[in-house]
């Protein structure tokens, strides 16, 4: 008996320390990218800054690199935890160390960055709702509103039978004083989606509560509503958007400033065979330069150089297209560029680089082998900011640096992209784009005292991607 009983004892204590604590899968995914653009005349957050400078109508050329590897803890099918990391090279050959610089002669540098790292779980007992606690990705209509990296708290709620998607977000801009809340900086949104037959529907709301900024007597409540739509209508895909920015900002000791601008975009598609064709127009108000108010819209925070909501509908404009975008968020563009585009208050709570123009382009793919797919397009860009220019800088008589041109051409801009398949997981798309600029992007040459235009802005990318 006793026998028996010390055997058991030492087999259960041999099984105790031969299992782990808890059971937990980890897997592992994420990519390598190279990617290369040379461009003319084009601003650029880290090449040509503004159209006054001498290198205006030089040629600009550089090699970028970025990789992200993303783990995933998985405990059971209610509960996960993500480590994602995140290495560039802003430059090959940089001379800078440490962040986004591991590109620099030797290389060894400190350029690990924390991109995500956050909890996943189901709400027990099996309710259709699950909670992201955690430095996480945020996309609300990414195309065309919001995408960004931040700490918070989202849920993922599902309501059937009717499967509509409730999605709540809390987000934290900025921690101030311990102490107090006066000083802080939040995002509160929500998101709804439903699916209707072929099509889904869908709505936004977020809400900017901005205290103290930018002194301590200053606030401000900015907020955006949007609408959209997916699916197809017959052999027709389709995108719509829609979205308002509006709000005010508070200041102490000087006039208000009332923000409100709008957005809309529609891209829609037929498929025949091999050939893809389609269309797709953009509207996003500008400013009045004339008054102290914002009518331009815009972006939810304040960004250095790069809109908060990637775009790739056109090269020039936007910075990529036919895959060639979304290396560091600041590829060759006049939308996301340092440009005189902007708030009239300096500095400002949040962006405007998505206002101040529209356009309408069609565009066509051809599969022409399982490996090869070619692309083509050809836009029309205008100008929608009123007594001034988004982008260009000229001037009317006499001459003042208020007396701004009110310009409506930006111009044409003609794209022809390429994605070959090189293996399964490796990739290689390129594209080039040749803007015939108007005089919407005339600038100011302080030198001379008279109106300039720079040659027509051309851009050649490619981006090299291995998914594993």
């Amino acid at each position: 008996m006793k026998k028996g009983l010390l055997v058991l004892m030492i087999s259960g204590l041999m099984v105790a320390l031969a299992a782990p604590a808890m059971a937990v899968d980890w897997s592992a995914g994420g990519y390598i990218r190279i990617g290369t653009a040379y461009y003319k005349n084009i601003d650029h957050e880290d090449g040509v800054p503004l159209p006054t400078n001498a290198a205006w109508n030089e040629d600009n050329a550089w090699v970028q690199m970025r990789t992200r590897v993303k783990l995933t803890a998985r405990a059971s099918e209610d509960l996960y935890g993500v480590l994602y990391f995140e290495m560039d090279s802003t430059r090959w050959g940089e001379a800078d160390t440490g962040r986004n610089a591991m590109g620099a002669w030797n290389a060894d540098q400190v350029a690990v960055e924390v991109k995500n790292v956050y909890i996943d779980f189901r709400v027990p007992p099996k309710l259709p709702i699950w909670i992201r606690a955690g430095v996480q990705n945020i996309k609300i209509r990414p195309n065309v509103f919001f995408e960004r990296d931040a700490a918070g708290i989202t849920a993922r709620i599902k309501i059937d039978p009717i499967k509509l998607a409730i999605t709540p977000m809390y987000l934290k801009r900025f921690e101030g004083l311990d102490h107090t809340q006066a000083d802080d900086r939040d995002f509160y949104a929500i998101d709804l989606n439903l699916p209707i037959g072929p099509v889904q529907v869908g709505g936004y709301f977020l809400w900017d509560a901005v205290r103290q900024w930018p002194t301590n007597e200053d606030d401000g409540h900015f907020w955006w509503l949007g609408a959209y739509s997916d699916g197809s209508i017959g052999p027709v895909q389709y995108n719509l958007d829609f979205s308002y920015s509006g709000g005010t900002h508070d200041f102490d000791t000087a006039p208000d400033i009332d923000i409100e601008g709008w957005l809309v975009r529609v891209a829609a598609s037929y498929v025949w065979n091999k050939l893809t064709v389609g269309a797709g127009g953009w509207y996003s108000s500008g400013d009045d330069y004339d008054t102290t108010d914002f009518e331009g819209y815009a972006l939810p925070e304040p960004q250095s150089g790069a809109p908060g909501a990637p775009n790739e509908d056109i090269l020039i404009l936007m910075g990529g297209w036919y895959g060639t975008g979304g290396m560091n968020d600041d590829g060759p563009s006049f939308v996301g560029a340092y440009g005189r585009y902007g708030w009239p208050a300096s500095p400002s709570p949040t962006g405007s680089q998505f206002g101040g123009f529209w356009y309408i382009r069609c565009f066509a793919d051809y599969q022409v082998f399982n490996w090869l797919k070619i692309g083509g397009q050809i836009a029309y860009i205008g100008d929608t900011s009123k007594h001034g220019d988004t982008f260009g800088t000229s001037r009317e008589a006499p001459f003042g640096p208020t007396d701004l041109n009110d310009n409506s051409e930006i111009g044409w801009e003609f794209d022809i992209g390429a994605s070959i398949k090189v293996y399964k997981n490796l990739t290689y798309n390129l594209a080039f784009g040749y803007l015939i600029a108007g005089d919407a992007l005339d600038h100011w040459d302080t030198g001379s005292g008279t109106n300039a235009s720079g040659q027509d802005p051309w851009a050649f990318i490619t981006r090299l991607e291995y998914k594993f």
